[in-house]
């Protein structure tokens, strides 16, 4: 009997370090096919999500702002943030000082607020790396 729950112990084992393995293999690959893309396209990545997400902010501003005002009141500092983050991508000689300071902002803004959600400072920090290499070549 325990060699039958030994055997059976073995197998999970094996079974999930293998599901681990393939894990850390697919987000190698993930992260090495992200670091082959040219940076403008990165960048422009961040663009676009920055304006998707302005986007639907502005949505559930426009939804809910009249039936709960207190529950989105810091959606117009949220879109702010990302309004910023858009123009920082899409500006040429941005800097990436200028994205770190927003990133800062953001992530105080949002720690404050106990927003969930957003990631308005990951993004800005990523841009600031992207303009660090582009600047650099």
């Amino acid at each position: 009997m325990v060699d039958a729950f030994l055997m059976t112990g073995m197998v999970l084992a094996i079974a999930m370090a293998a599901i681990v393995l393939l894990a850390v293999r697919d987000a190698y690959q993930q992260r090495r096919r992200e670091e082959s893309r040219p940076i403008e396209e990165r960048i422009a990545d961040i663009h676009h999500d920055a304006t998707f997400m302005m986007e639907q902010l502005q949505e559930d501003l426009q939804r809910h702002g009249t039936e709960r005002p207190r529950e989105v009141a810091w959606i117009p500092e949220v879109m702010d943030l990302y309004r910023r983050l858009e123009s920082l991508a899409s500006t040429p000689n941005s800097s990436a000082d200028e994205c770190l300071v927003l990133a800062e902002e953001g992530s105080k803004y949002v720690q404050e607020m106990g927003i969930k959600g957003v990631f308005v400072s990951t993004q800005a920090r990523r841009l600031a790396k992207l303009i660090s290499k582009r600047n650099a070549t």
